[in-house]
């Protein structure tokens, strides 16, 4: 009986170990987890706050001849090769197939 009272009292504090570090190691993951979460999120503001900079400074000054431009109604990417005329616009010539 003495036997028996020793070996349940081992393997509850097996058990206790295991649920214990069980617990830690979850925990460490969350942490881990938390962590990298957040270096991504700061990459993202990061490259968000480049982009956003990149965008002003193209509009900061209008497109000079031989400028490479992106007419984004169309999807297509030119060159500058007149303008502005008297009503601001622009001539782009369009790089893959040279129209205007």
């Amino acid at each position: 009986s003495g036997a028996l009272i020793g070996v349940c009292v081992v393997v509850g504090l097996l058990i206790l170990i295991l649920v214990w570090w069980m617990r830690r190691r979850s925990q460490k993951e969350a942490e881990e987890a938390a962590k990298a979460k957040e270096e991504k999120d700061a990459e993202e503001a990061e490259k968000a706050e480049k982009d956003a900079a990149a965008g002003a400074a193209s509009q900061a000054f209008p497109p000079a001849l031989g400028d490479e431009v992106t007419v984004i109604s169309l999807g297509r990417v030119g060159v500058v090769s007149f303008g502005p005329d008297e009503s601001s616009q622009y001539k782009v010539t369009f790089k893959d197939d040279n129209t205007e």
